[in-house]
């Protein structure tokens, strides 16, 4: 596959940072990027192979959103072809007013891209709140694709990206807006590695009541596998944070095997699997939608089905 020339690279959450690289590494020969965190922040990221431009903020007072001039100023330094933002609330209000102050067209909820020669890109993204998909060929100089976590799976180390030259400080960046963070409360989450996991073991409304968990947690025990959940588990039923639920408006994973259990399998929870190896379903209900995505499926009741599956990863 042909590569861009250039790719620049920001999110608000430092973590992101290994999977956009990657993807930078798979989509042009150099990458740069915007790290406004500590220094140990900004030396993690180089380590990815990309050329650092740092702010020191080690507090997180000021919004990021605060420095979108400073960000479209290094753009138009670098004069990339692509910039990959992550797809959280933050970066695509930064987005919307990069692609105004840029002149580039932005495309959300990217899924795929191909590069055809260094300066035609086509990205397939998702459209009608996951309902389908659509493929752009944005005819801007400059482009802006906001990703969501499991779109680029490699490892940085396989990226292929050169290492990087090191990092720039920046000192004295103009902030653009006063508003300031007078305090942050956080939010009580489980620690979920939906989109690192090989294994993922979700459940649907097929579950009768949340003491029967103990039966899903034992069968992902066994396996070795995250739990999962569709959104009225998580949403309507609170059973499970929202962090594991997966869908169009939740996480997007490419799991090894997904174990679809109870989940009728509508288009919205689909889309949130669409990219895992293998999907294999339980459902009581024949004519549940999920058997026609599902590349194994079983009609049956979970409570019968998965005693019998963790005898089996056990044998």
């Amino acid at each position: 596959m042909a590569k861009l020339n250039k790719i620049f690279v920001f999110s608000d959450h430092l973590a992101d940072y290994a999977e956009l690289s990657a993807g930078a590494g798979q989509l042009a020969e150099t990458a740069s990027g915007l790290v406004i965190g500590t220094k140990e922040e900004a030396e993690r990221a180089a380590d990815y192979g990309l050329k650092i431009y740092w702010i020191d903020q080690s507090s997180t007072d000021i919004p990021v959103e605060n420095y979108t001039l400073v960000v479209a100023a290094l753009i138009k330094q670098e004069q990339p072809d692509l910039i990959l933002m992550r797809s959280s609330r933050r970066d695509k209000l930064m987005a919307g007013r990069l692609g105004v102050m840029l002149k580039a067209g932005v495309v959300s909820d990217a899924i795929q891209f191909d590069v055809i020669d260094e300066r035609i890109l086509t990205i397939r993204h998702l459209v009608y709140g996951g309902a389908a998909v659509r493929t752009e060929k944005p005819v801007t100089r400059m482009k802006i694709a906001l990703v969501g976590p499991g779109v680029f799976t490699a490892s940085a180390e396989e990226s292929g990206i050169s290492p990087g030259p090191g990092i720039i400080s920046l000192n004295d960046v103009p902030i653009e807006s006063h508003i300031v963070r007078l305090n942050t409360h956080p939010k009580k989450q489980a620690a979920a590695s939906l989109n690192k996991a090989k294994y993922v073991v979700s459940i649907g409304r097929g579950l009768e009541k949340q003491e029967d968990l103990k039966l899903i947690e034992q069968f992902a025990a066994t396996l070795g596998a995250e739990i999962a959940c569709s959104r009225p588990v998580a949403e309507g039923e609170k059973w499970l944070p929202k962090e594991r639920y997966v869908g169009v408006s939740g996480a997007i994973i490419a799991p090894d095997i997904y174990f679809a259990l109870g989940i009728s399998g509508q288009v919205q929870h689909m889309v949130g699997v669409s990219r895992s190896r293998i999907i294999v379903a339980v459902n009581k209900d024949k004519n549940a939608p999920i058997f026609r995505e599902a590349d194994y499926g079983l009609v049956g009741d979970l409570y019968k089905v998965v005693p019998e599956l963790i005898k089996l990863v056990q044998q």
